[in-house]
């Protein structure tokens, strides 16, 4: 598959087109816009004289204990203070965490985040790709494991479908790979946006982010997990790569851990879901079709009209277009060339029922 239109890109265009005085709906980037526990602005007010010393290079011990009381209430993971690490960004969370493996083989979810892919790029990793909306799971890891696999990373809710298997699927996952000496890392970052049954979070490494659950992309604050690993090496990936995240940072998030209470998880996913169902209905009536998006804010779609996504998506920004939608072309992912992307994370009510209109109205030109 060739180069085409990437997230970055979609965004740039659509930045462009509102400038030009265009309307725009925003479904590119993976981003939220639900109001974190505490407003950003109260939470630097508090703060005081801050930045001024080092600090420890694994995460401020405050924010590790409350990371791990936090993991056993809403994750469902029990992981001591001493093996949690802070990251700057769930990405960064994931290189310190695949660095390791440097060289050595590690299998995929694709499609998949970017940023997987560039990663094992930087690394020398050799990388082997499974479906993650698979019917059967389980068979189809298994199926692409080989002898010389050493890592297995799994990503739900999913990113870019929102999918995520049934209870037991992942724990039976984790067992066949452990029988086989495979390490599993669970990318979890948008562990606490599903709208059906709460998903399960299982590996030897979990990792998180501030970003998505708490609505502070900016902060670039992500997580490590370590349930199985040596903390010590872990450490030194840390602070080799960035001999700490910011403090400030660090901070605000304890703010927002400390303000957090069950009811804004359960109204969060809410917030998304009214956008999601909108979303469903009208994509499905519109003959779309797409893995069921239990989670995140997410939905890859697929219509027997579109051949090549990129060529839509590029469709969709034209100027002369009373509405231009931004969409991210599948091959971003390690897609089919005939999926694309849409986020739903900053689209509001208005804009999603708006969206379907315009994807059915650009596909009935589609030849």
């Amino acid at each position: 598959m060739g180069f085409g239109l990437t997230i970055r890109d979609v965004m740039r265009a659509c930045i462009r087109l509102k400038k030009e005085g265009c309307r725009v709906i925003d479904a590119h980037i993976g981003a939220p816009s639900h109001e974190p526990p505490v407003p950003v602005a109260k939470a630097l007010s508090e703060l005081g004289e801050v930045g001024r010393d080092y600090a420890p290079f694994a995460g401020i011990d405050e924010l590790r204990e409350a990371l791990s009381k936090f993991a056993r209430a809403y994750i469902g993971i029990d992981v001591e203070p001493e093996r949690i690490f802070v990251a700057s960004s769930g990405s960064h969370a994931m290189l310190v965490s695949v660095l390791g493996f440097r060289g050595k083989r590690g299998l995929y979810p694709a499609p998949g985040f970017p940023i997987y892919f560039i990663q094992t790029d930087l690394l020398g990793i050799k990388c082997d790709t499974y479906d993650p909306t698979a019917p059967d799971l389980i068979s189809e890891v298994l199926s692409k494991v080989r002898e010389d696999t050493a890592f297995v990373v799994l990503n739900y809710p999913h990113n870019p479908t929102g999918y995520y298997p049934e209870k037991g699927v992942i724990e039976e996952l984790y067992e066949e790979l452990r029988d086989r000496g495979i390490y599993m890392i669970d990318d979890a970052v948008y562990h606490s946006i599903y709208y059906e049954e709460r998903p399960e979070f299982i590996g030897d490494c979990v990792i998180d982010s501030f970003s998505k659950i708490f609505s502070v992309p900016g902060l670039r604050i992500g997580v490590v997990y370590l349930l199985e690993g040596d903390p010590k090496e872990l450490g030194r990936r840390v602070y080799g790569s960035v001999a700490g995240a910011s403090v400030l940072s660090q901070l605000v998030g304890l703010k927002m851990l400390e303000a957090l209470k069950p009811s804004y998880l359960e109204e969060l996913r809410e917030y998304y879901k009214v956008k999601r169902d909108i979303l469903m209905k009208g994509l499905e009536e519109a003959g779309f079709e797409f893995p069921r998006p239990k989670g995140a804010f997410y939905i890859l779609a697929e219509h027997e009209k579109i051949k090549d996504s990129n060529g839509f998506a590029e469709e969709l920004l034209d100027p002369s277009r009373r509405v231009c939608v931004g969409v991210v072309p599948a091959w971003s992912f390690k897609g089919k060339q005939n999926q694309f992307r849409i986020s739903f994370g900053k689209l509001s009510e208005e804009d999603a029922d708006l969206l379907v209109r315009e994807l059915e109205r650009a596909v009935k030109t589609c030849s």
